[in-house]
């Protein structure tokens, strides 16, 4: 079993990112009412950028703070961004704290089975 199926213990890596990822997609379909699966792949933008800066944050290699970055270029938004900002990067340590691994480009396909909308890691 390579490293990542180890972690996931049999959830997809796309599976443990939407759970991760629920509050803002909650937010952000309640704002829109209805959303598209280009709103939604734009709503899951955020987080995909805080997950992977955190999982980079945690590599004693890396010289790049990602998540300064993203506190500094949100520092001329609502306190309400920054705060959404913090509780994500906060979810990620402590909920998610056991899930070390980059993603990818994510995709959102409609499942022929179900129907339904599923997001693929690539």
């Amino acid at each position: 079993m390579n490293t990542l199926a180890a972690h996931l213990k049999g959830r997809k890596a796309s599976e443990v990112f939407l759970e991760y990822a629920d509050p803002c997609l909650r937010i952000g379909i309640e704002q829109l009412g209805r959303a598209t699966s280009e709103q939604i792949e734009q709503i899951l933008q955020i987080p995909w950028m805080i997950w992977n800066a955190c999982v980079i944050k945690d590599d004693p290699t890396q010289k790049v703070d990602f998540m300064a970055s993203i506190h500094l270029l949100s520092r001329n938004h609502p306190d309400e961004a920054k705060a959404f900002i913090k509780n994500m990067e906060k979810r990620k340590k402590t909920l998610f704290k056991k899930y070390h691994y980059l993603l990818g480009k994510m995709t959102l396909t409609t499942d022929e089975k179900t129907g339904g909308l599923t997001l693929i890691n690539s």
